[in-house]
């Protein structure tokens, strides 16, 4: 299950007060960076914790540069379908779910 939160909770950063901010912001160096920053560190904490971090898919994201997180971020923000699923309508109904998430995550896996 951590594996999984790791990588999902990133998404936090696409949220705003009034929902989600718009695909340019969300395409932004800033807001990519700190995706990037996060998912690396995420994933490290779970290799630290001792889980093994699977498929190797997600454990190559944790070892891939900032620079190529953020490309493939988006690379993924190119595409209609991507978009809605972390811009649209689900992403903001998932909102209170994916805040939870975070903070769980947190308080369990730096213990």
């Amino acid at each position: 299950m951590f594996r999984h939160v790791a990588t999902a909770i990133v998404i936090k950063h696409f949220y705003t007060n009034g929902g989600m901010m718009d695909i340019e912001t969300a395409r932004s160096e800033s807001t990519l960076r700190k995706i990037a920053t996060e998912l690396k560190r995420n994933i490290s904490l779970v290799e630290q914790s001792g889980i093994p971090v699977i498929p190797s898919e997600t454990k190559s994201m944790g070892e891939m540069s900032e620079e190529d997180i953020i490309s493939m971020y988006r690379q993924m923000l190119s595409n209609d379908f991507t978009i809605d699923i972390l811009l649209g309508n689900h992403a903001v109904s998932a909102k209170t779910e994916i805040m939870l998430l975070d903070e769980l995550f947190h308080k369990k896996i730096q213990k």
